[in-house]
Order: C-alpha cells, then structure tokens, then sequence
C-alpha cells in the first residue's frame, strides 16, 4: 500500500469546511461515529455492536505501525500542508508531540452486526463511497436513519492530530468477480492545498493500491490475501463477519487540554448511554457499545468499560418503559406516576404532491424527587433512538417540582402511517449535527408553508404541558408553597410590611461586538445568619421564557470563594462571614439558543440561605 496525492485544481482549499459544521467536542464525536455505524445495522441482525479501542503505541510497535503506514512520505505532506493556512497549524503540533513522547494513540472503532462497506471504489451511492470517497453525499435511505447530510463522518479526521482516517471492512455483499475477497483496506488522508518541491497538491490524500486512470494518479482499495498482511502491521485485522473497522491516527479531542486514555474509555461509554438510551435499554437492547484501552507493547488491556443506563437517564428510561407497556396516567398523583399527553402535529403537504398528514407526538413526565444531572430537562427523540436534544427548563414555574420528560416522536413513538410521515418531517427539520428541530432549506424545499409554525408551535405547546404536569397547586391549609408565602404572608392580619433578608444591589449585562454577553452584579445581606447562596442565570428572552441559563464562567468573584457553573446557571456559596458578594462573567456562545445580536437577556439572580436555596425576586436586564 502507498499514498497517492491529488494533484492540484484550480481552486485552492484551505482545508475541510464540513469539519466545522461540528462541536468539536467528545460527545458530539460518539453521537456522529455511534449514529453511523447503527445507520448500517443489518435488518436481519438483533442489534448493532460498537466498540471503541484506544490503542497505546511506543518502542517497536510504534516503528512498525509508522513504516506500514509510509509515515516518511506521508509527513512531507502534513508538513507542507501545516504551513498553508492557520487551520492546519494543529499538523505541526501533532508532529512534535510525537516526536518528543515517542508514543502515538490509537482509536480504533469496530462495528458488527452491520453490512460492512459495500460497493465498488467508484460506485455512486454505496457505503463504501459515502464514507471514504464523497463530500455531501449520504447513502442512508431509511426514513428512520440518524444521519442524512453526509457531513457526520467529518468528525473522524477533525479528531485525528495528523487528518488521517484508515478502513478495514469485511462486506455482507461482496463481488467476487471483481476481486471483492476477504478483508478491504483503504485510507484517506484530509488535508489543505499544499506544495511539495514544487509540486501543487489538493486536499484529499489516500492510501491504497496506486493506479492510474484516465492519466490520473488513482488508489484502490485493497483486498485479500494483500489486505490482510497490510492489516496486521496496521492494526486493522478483524473477525471474518461482515462489519468495519475505523482507525483514527493519534486521536486527539481538538477541545480537549489534557488526553488521558483511560478517561476516554469511560467518557465514550457515558456519552453513548446519554445520547443513546432508547436504543440501549430494554430487555432487547438495539445497541451495544464498549471501550477499553490496550498497551500494544506489552499487550496489557489497562481497562475495559460498557455503557449501560446510568442513574443520570434512568428516569427517561422509566419514561420510554411506561409509555411502551401502556402505564401512563393522564396526571402525577404519586411520585413514580408517568403522566403522558398526546400533542397535535400537523405536517404540511409536500410539494411534490403528498397530502397534509395529522400526526401527534407523545410527551412522558415523571417526577424525581432526589434526581441529579438533567433533572429539569425534557429529552427530544425520534425513531432512530438518539436524544435530538436536551431542553433545560430549569425555573418552569415557581411551585414546579423536580421532574424530567421525553418528547417521544415518529417511528420512536408508533408505526402508524402519521408516525412514519412525522418520522421524516423531524428528520428532515434537523441541521447536520442533528441537535435541534428547526426551519431550514430542505424543509423549504419539500414542504408546502406551515412547517415553522408547527415547530414554534411544538415547543410551546410542550412547555406548557409540562408546567400544567409539574406545578404544584396551592393547599388548603394555612401555608402555601415556601416560596409564595414568603412573598405573601397568609394567616396575619393588619399591613405587613415585606422585608428581605437579601437585596440584589446591582445588575447589568452588555453585548460585546464578538457576540457575547458580559454581565455584572451585587448581592447584599440584610439580615440572618449561617452560610449563604447566590444563583446566577442568564437567559435569552422567548415567548415562554423557560430557555436554559448560557453562563459560560464568572471572571471575578468577591470574596474569593469556590463557584460552579451547572447547565449554564452560575452557584455560588458565600460564608456567614461575608454579608455581601460582587461578581462578573460572561456568557458561553455554545449555549446561545440563537445568535445574541438577535435577542435580548434576562440577568437573574436569586439569593437564600443554603437550606433554603429559593429565589427572590429576579428581576430583568435587557
């Protein structure tokens, strides 16, 4: 095997554009390389396995897997291409790393229980082709597939310190009168346009058997008995049942500041259970996903890791059981109630003619009184079985209780012909990432008008249910919810006048040129004593004003005392010593539901004793 580079056009590119459609971050990598290889499951096969492989390099293993993979030849080219644009200075970096440490990761990501990478190398709309050879081009035709853009296997060498991305598959169908045998090796390198001793290169570069067609440098793929010999030294070898290998040369989180191999291992089985429990739970699970971590040197597997249900989604979990075996109630009595309400989506005609469709969706709430992690958060999902999103309704209402819900849709929710007619509204209303339902071009370009509204409309209308689920009416006794009573004495007579123990004595906050929003406050204590509390939240004004807080940090913070940062709200605790704190921050642009220039803010900040922990009066800043 060897590399063949493409030879320059006329049109320089400075890199990838489709690697930036993403958060670089690691659970958007295991959402785009999980949904991938499930987008594959074979339909005869009970479930999809997936299983992530970091590989620890160094001494003799380390030289053989550089010699096999042409490293010499290759590195003229990282080097070349680093210098080009500032994009790609991240090459030079991973370059010297390797040299100073000696040792290069390894991830390796297998999948089983899938069709492998079908067609021939030049084949148009084969998976094969799809993932290692096109931009923008997705062979995934179901209906109830994850990905849809062709843009998700980018992650793959944006996660790659040398833009190198390496195959093995063995297929379900192959054609073996074309030399489809045994195992198929093949690799890509993505890189900016470049020069070489004065030679002009474009980006895609790929490792395979070299060729020439049409008087163009080509590379095939390789296949057995050659692929196997070149899958040994490459660590690329695999069982002889139908599925794919994928080996990312020095995997490296571009957003990450410190990579330890045996935090990765846990960390991909953690995000696979959040972002993938539909799918993951039950007594016939759709889904497996495991990790560990090797020293390819001494042959030590240092851990091994699974993802299962964890404390954090088993409410969810709770959620998809209740409404699959027919438990729900129409309204929570009892804590393990699961209340479930049926909301009206109705899916435009099409143009090409396909008539409007009644479809509903299915909300599930439950209560959890003692819940952690995304307690006040309602989960988005469609027949795929990834989470589309998290929704942070934090504050919903003032005598809300603890709960999370799930907006179950599509083929998730039924097999109905409405089920399946929504299925393909929501998939198409999806961006790239897959993260949120919104108005876009492909809607534009296959539903009649009508489409907006109903997703404006679907948000609202699951706010609202889930404030009429969770809010906890006023008893009849002589006390009302904490909150309220503190704020309207019940039982007294004559004028009371109201005091506060906290004052909020200042609050600000201005957009910056760059799109972010600088805040500022200060809280006093009037009266009482013990230890103290301060939240902090900043939310972007909406017509139900239940969006989560985009608080990214406090910069200063007077006194000196620890804060966190919990889903983009701000907690600071303040000691009885200190009657007053005064702080500044800024907001994080990730969390930003919509461009900042575009809204305004509400700065709220509450005060209490740390028993208490309740709001006083926020007020807004816009």
């Amino acid at each position: 095997m060897n590399w063949v580079f493409e030879p320059a056009g006329r049109v320089r590119r400075g890199g990838n554009a489709a690697a930036y459609a993403f958060r670089p971050d690691l659970n958007v990598f295991v959402r785009e390389v999980v949904q991938n290889a499930k987008d594959q499951k074979r339909p005869d096969s009970m479930h999809a396995k997936i299983h992530f492989g970091l590989m620890i390099l160094k001494g003799r293993s380390l030289k053989r897997f550089l010699e096999a993979l042409r490293w010499g030849e290759l590195r003229g080219h990282l080097e070349a291409a680093a210098v080009q644009t500032q994009h790609a200075a991240f090459l030079s970096r991973a370059i010297e790393n390797l040299e100073a440490r000696s040792e290069l990761l390894l991830l390796r990501v297998d999948d089983s229980g899938t069709g492998g990478l079908v067609g021939a190398d030049l084949e148009k709309d084969k998976p094969f082709t799809s993932l290692c050879i096109d931009e923008l081009f997705s062979a995934k035709d179901s209906v109830g597939a994850g990905g849809s853009y062709g843009l998700g296997k980018s992650v793959l060498w944006r996660f790659s310190g040398f833009s190198t991305v390496l195959f093995s598959s063995v297929l379900r169908e192959a054609d073996y009168r074309k030399g489809q045998l045994g195992l198929r090796i093949f690799g890509r390198t993505q890189l900016p346009w470049h020069s070489v001793e004065g030679a002009h290169y474009d980006g895609p570069c790929w490792f395979g058997k070299p060729d020439t067609q049409d008087g163009t440098e080509i590379a095939w793929s390789v296949w057995d008995p050659e692929a196997s010999v070149a899958a040994a030294k490459l660590h690329l070898d695999r069982p002889r049942t139908p599925g794919t290998s994928i080996l990312i040369v020095d995997f490296n989180p571009p957003a990450e500041e410190v990579v330890l191999p045996k935090d990765l291992c846990r960390r991909f089985c953690r995000a696979a259970a959040r972002e993938f429990w539909p799918v993951l739970a039950g007594d016939n699970p759709e889904l497996e996903v495991t990790a560990d971590v090797l020293d390819v040197e001494t042959g030590d597997v240092e851990l091994t890791a699974k993802a299962e249900i964890t404390d954090e989604v088993k409410p969810f979990v709770a959620c998809l059981k209740a409404l699959r075996d027919g438990s729900v109630v129409d309204e929570i009595t009892k804590t393990d109630d699961v209340a479930v309400a049926s909301i009206p989506l109705k899916i435009p005609a099409q143009i090409s003619g396909a008539p409007a469709v009644d479809a509903a969706v299915s909300l599930c709430v439950r209560l959890v009184p003692n819940g952690k992690g995304l307690v006040n958060h309602v989960a988005y999902a469609r027949g795929f079985g990834m989470v589309v999103k998290y929704r942070d309704l934090e504050g919903i209402s003032l005598s809300a209780r603890p709960f999370v819900a799930t907006l179950f849709c599509g083929a998730l929710r039924g097999h109905s012909h409405q089920d399946q007619a929504a299925e393909s509204f929501l998939r198409m209303a999806e961006p790239p990432e897959h993260n949120t339902w919104g108005s876009n071009q492909r809607l534009q370009s296959n539903y009649r008008k009508g489409y907006a509204t109903q997703l404006d409309q679907l948000d609202r209308k699951v706010v609202a249910l889930i404030k009429q689920l969770v809010s906890q009416a006023a008893g009849e006794g002589d006390r009302g919810p904490s909150l309220l009573s503190r704020m309207f004495p019940i039982g007294a007579s004559g004028t009371i006048e109201r005091t506060h123990a906290f004052t909020v004595a200042k609050r600000e906050a201005v957009l910056t040129p760059s799109g972010e929003w600088l805040f500022s406050g200060e809280v006093r204590r009037a009266a009482g004593k013990g230890p103290w509390r301060v939240r902090i939240a900043l939310r972007f004004s909406t017509d139900d004003g239940a969006e989560g807080s985009v608080i990214g940090c406090l910069e200063k913070v007077s006194p000196k005392v620890a804060y966190r940062v919990t889903h983009g709200t701000a907690i600071v605790d303040i000691p009885e010593t200190s009657d007053r704190l005064v702080f500044t921050g800024r907001s994080d642009a990730k969390l930003h539901p919509v461009d900042a220039r575009r809204a305004a803010v509400r700065l709220d900040v509450s005060a209490g004793t740390t028993h208490e922990d309740e709001a006083d009066d926020p007020e807004e800043a816009e």
